[in-house]
């Protein structure tokens, strides 16, 4: 078994150096580990960036060295994406938040608002969850808080609300997670993952 802190050495990007990988163990084995640059030239031109990888029947975090021109340019789109769903998500509750609690209104009991939320009738793992723990005088906070980014297309088409702000909004956003993932994809092929061990070969 390994120790509990282990470190390897990696050829780094440029293979003049090396990047250092320490990895943490415990009793149930690697449960973290942290990438650190040790070459200069390579410390100026990458940074250590992760993602999402397929692994069996699920997804685990995988690094890799970005091109720091790439890195830099997601940052710049991941907050233009974030600050963008804030603005519409804002207009939208704006617009139309008193008009989603007054589409309630007239249930009477948690089983109808169950199916004016979700077109749905009583049945289901998300309506006993719902029934349980939510109670009646908490409904108008559940509901708010369900007028989230997520929920909030499927709200306004419930509402029948079109908006042209919101649309343009929406259109945005879409432009934005375009080039996010484009540049994500670009990351993958142009990042440096390589585990060559440094002082063979």
């Amino acid at each position: 078994m390994a120790s509990p802190n282990q470190q390897q050495k990696y050829k780094c990007p440029c293979g003049k150096s090396y990047y250092t990988v320490h990895s943490y163990y415990d009793k149930g084995g690697l449960f973290d580990e942290h990438w650190e640059m040790n070459c200069c030239r390579c410390k100026q031109r990458y940074q250590l960036s992760s993602f999402l990888k397929e692994a069996g029947r699920g997804m685990n975090e995988a690094y890799i060295w970005a091109p720091i021109n790439i890195f830099s340019e997601l940052a710049v789109i991941e907050g233009q994406l974030q600050r963008a769903r804030d603005d519409r998500l804002f207009l939208a509750r704006e617009l139309c938040l008193e008009r989603w609690l007054r589409y309630f209104s007239g249930a009477k009991t948690k089983k109808e608002i169950w199916r004016r939320l979700t077109g749905q009738g009583g049945q289901g793992s998300g309506y006993r969850l719902f029934f349980r723990t939510v109670r009646r005088n908490d409904l108008a906070e559940y509901l708010q808080g369900y007028f989230h980014y997520h929920n909030m297309d499927r709200i306004l088409k419930k509402l029948g609300v079109r908006d042209i702000r919101l649309d343009e909004m929406g259109t945005r956003i879409s432009r934005l997670q375009d080039r996010l993932e484009s540049l994500r994809a670009l990351m993958r092929m142009e990042g440096f993952a390589a585990r060559s061990e440094y002082g063979r070969g």
